[in-house]
């Protein structure tokens, strides 16, 4: 008898100290930055991470249609709580549905028209240069527009896995950035086929890094 009431005991310090750690939390990021200024305060609301699937707080200036991280404080919300249908706040007439080509998949989401929030609308950052990969505003463009080679870019696979099947692929490949971090892009034997926004990827690195590198084609390349 007294095992069963002091394992109740037990259970019940372990659910006031789980409610007090998920109360601090709470506090914390609501009023570790309580100090918002206004200009952040007013223009800062919860979005939709595409990169690492989590709902983030996010300041967006006014004159830049761009979103940059905010304090989780200046938002009026607890957005790290949140679900991806319940980040973007917004009435279903402000609802507008674009499309994002993922590992090779037209994947359709749901944006907004409010200007003052229509950096939410897009399909992540490109991991090679950190630019904001801009969003297909119908499923015709998005699957005459993608690329072919971001099939082997597949977030539920392994890097290692991605680069080996993009290098299996005679249309394409395999570019590291200098922080070390690759996708699998359209090119040939020599170079990206988008030298304008991948300059910077050569075959002839020998660090290893803003490296072009491109599958063993020989026999394919010499039937042409």
């Amino acid at each position: 008898m007294n095992n069963i009431i002091y394992l109740i005991f037990i259970i019940i310090i372990l659910l006031i100290f789980i409610i007090l750690l998920n109360n601090f939390v709470t506090y914390k990021e609501l009023f570790e930055n309580n100090n918002c200024s206004k200009e952040f305060s007013t223009n800062s609301f919860c979005q939709y991470n595409m990169d690492n699937n989590k709902c983030e707080c996010i300041y967006q200036k006014d004159d830049i249609k761009m979103g940059f991280s905010s304090p989780p404080g200046c938002c009026n919300r607890i957005c790290s709580r949140l679900s991806k249908e319940e980040c973007l706040k917004q009435s279903k007439i402000d609802e507008i549905p674009y499309y994002c080509n993922i590992a090779g998949n037209c994947i359709k989401q749901m944006g907004t028209l409010l200007s003052n929030k229509i950096s939410a609308n897009n399909c992540g950052t490109d991991i090679l240069n950190n630019q904001l990969l801009l969003p297909y505003a119908t499923l015709d463009e998005c699957l005459k527009g993608s690329d072919i080679c971001t099939k082997y870019n597949d977030p539920s696979k392994g890097k290692l896995e991605n680069k080996e099947n993009c290098l299996k692929d005679v249309n394409c490949g395999y570019c590291t950035n200098s922080e070390g971090d690759g996708k699998c892009i359209e090119g040939n034997a020599t170079e990206p086929n988008d030298l304008e926004k991948y300059y910077y990827c050569s075959a002839n690195k020998k660090s290893g890094k803003n490296l072009y590198e491109y599958g063993n084609h020989v026999a394919y390349l010499l039937q042409e």
